[in-house]
């Protein structure tokens, strides 16, 4: 189930995810009212996986801040592995989300801060990409196409954050809208209003973009 993209230009993060719920074990897919997306700080957080998982990194976990003058580098890389996904990984263990038998379930998470974006997967490891876009979940392939596509166009990161993500349900069945977009960083000029996001990020919009090819 899922897809969670998230796109940066260095300083601003848009992410973005889908709102269907499923397993590997039942046919049935859902359209869930339990977010996959959620904001902290300076932090704007996506999971795929574990529901169990994201409730406990959302509602039990306290995220480290950020020391000044950390950018996108080898330094916040470190500050990752060394402050968040330990404290990720001491959170998951209260629920016994830790046991190797245990792994192939821990969600997956999409997390960016101060323009950069780490995946943190079942191992604990934080990994970056060259690109300025990542992707994760069952629609993670369509939509590193569509940004492979939209990277060099002039368009704003929402527009491409949706429709990525627009392009991952056109491909992958279990990835449904309504869609769900979030941002972290300076705002930008264009963007409306104060924030309404729940925890402290920036609410760009709860959006149902539709190409033609898209499922009805």
């Amino acid at each position: 189930m899922t897809c969670i993209v998230g796109i940066t230009d260095g300083k601003r993060i848009v992410m973005g995810a889908d709102s269907a719920g499923s397993s590997p074990d039942s046919p049935e897919i859902y359209d869930t009212a339990t977010s996959k997306l959620w904001s902290t700080g300076e932090y704007v957080i996506g999971i795929c996986g574990s529901y169990r998982a994201g409730q406990l990194a959302r509602w039990e976990m306290s995220w480290p801040e950020i020391p000044p003058g950390l950018g996108p580098g080898p330094e916040l890389e470190s500050f990752m592995v060394r402050e968040v996904v330990t404290c990720l990984r001491q959170t998951l263990q209260s629920a016994a989300f830790t046991s190797p038998e245990e792994r192939s379930r821990v969600a997956q998470f999409l997390v960016g801060a101060r323009g950069q974006l780490f995946s943190i997967g079942g191992d604990f490891s934080a990994v970056s990409m060259a690109t300025p876009w990542m992707a994760i979940g069952s629609g993670r392939i369509a939509a590193y196409g569509a940004f492979h596509v939209l990277g060099g166009l002039d368009l704003e990161l929402e527009d491409k954050a949706t429709r990525a993500l627009a392009a991952a349900q056109a491909q992958t069945a279990n990835v449904r809208e309504p869609f769900h977009v979030l941002s972290a960083g300076p705002r930008s000029a264009f963007l409306p209003g104060p924030s309404d996001a729940p925890d402290g990020g920036e609410a760009v919009g709860l959006l149902g973009a539709r190409s033609d090819s898209s499922p009805d």
